[in-house]
């Protein structure tokens, strides 16, 4: 016959509770108890010796392979993930008195029971205080895992930096290259601006050029046809007075005669 687990409701109680069809499994777990026990009020109460930061997987089998003794405890349980930690004292329970009415009461089959149950405890018992190593062993190993997780982490989060900064530097890089171009490209086009207005200043000073020497050219031009229409007359003039002169010469000449 199984026997009846019910679950505790208290303020200071930290408890996980697992409902099933015929009952509420509670597991309390602390550093205080040291051995498996029923009490009067059917509360199941198992040590890990262990801070429950630490509680491994095997150590919850373990917890829930001795609630299968009790018959209260689907194979479904065991995969729970986790157990809260409390601090409660350990009450002295007697089941002398109950095993001996069991003893009167029960037949042969019952009385088998009987032992099988006072075995499970002592059982439990040997294993809460004979797996101290085993849990120290198990707590070291935990305590080497959480230290490799942390290192892996660390490692990851170097790694995700180092891919962070090298981003940027690339980003930064390829903008600082964007920038030169950009100042060589407006360089060039002043350069190609101000070569532009030079050659246009070129012709033009040669165009000013040309013009100031075809001016000259027709102020030579002028100026000798000038000199030659003064030349012209005066020869005239010369000439024109030479003939009145001979004129008037040989007037005075004829008229003496």
């Amino acid at each position: 016959m199984s026997k009846r687990i019910t679950p505790i409701a208290s303020q200071n109680t930290a408890a996980i509770t697992l409902t099933a069809d015929l009952c509420a499994l509670n597991v309390l777990v602390t550093r205080e108890i040291g051995c498996f026990q029923v009490m009067e009020s059917s509360l199941c109460l198992w040590d890990i010796q262990m801070d429950p930061s630490f509680i491994t997987s095997n150590q919850i089998v373990r917890i829930y392979s001795l609630l299968e003794r009790l018959h209260e405890a689907p194979h479904r349980y065991a995969s729970y993930p986790h157990l809260y930690y409390i601090k409660q004292p350990t009450p002295a329970i007697d089941d002398d008195d109950d095993d001996d009415d069991d003893d009167d009461d029960d037949d042969d089959d019952d009385d088998d029971d009987d032992d099988d149950d006072d075995h499970d405890h002592v059982d439990d018992y040997d294993v809460g205080h004979d797996g101290d190593n085993c849990d120290d062993d198990e707590k070291e190993e935990e305590e080497d895992g959480s230290i490799e997780e942390e290192k892996e982490e660390e490692v990851v989060v170097v790694v995700v930096v180092v891919v962070i900064v090298v981003v940027v530097v690339v980003v930064v890089v390829d903008l600082m290259a964007v920038a030169l171009m950009v100042v060589l490209l407006m360089v060039v086009v002043v350069m190609m601006v101000v070569a532009l207005m030079v050659v246009v200043l070129m012709v033009v000073v040669v165009i000013m050029v040309v013009v100031v020497v075809v001016l000259l050219l027709l102020l030579v031009v002028v100026v000798v046809v000038v000199v030659m229409m003064v030349v012209v007359v005066v020869v005239l003039v010369v000439v024109v007075a030479a003939v009145e002169v001979v004129a008037v010469v040989n007037s005075s000449s004829s008229s003496s005669t």
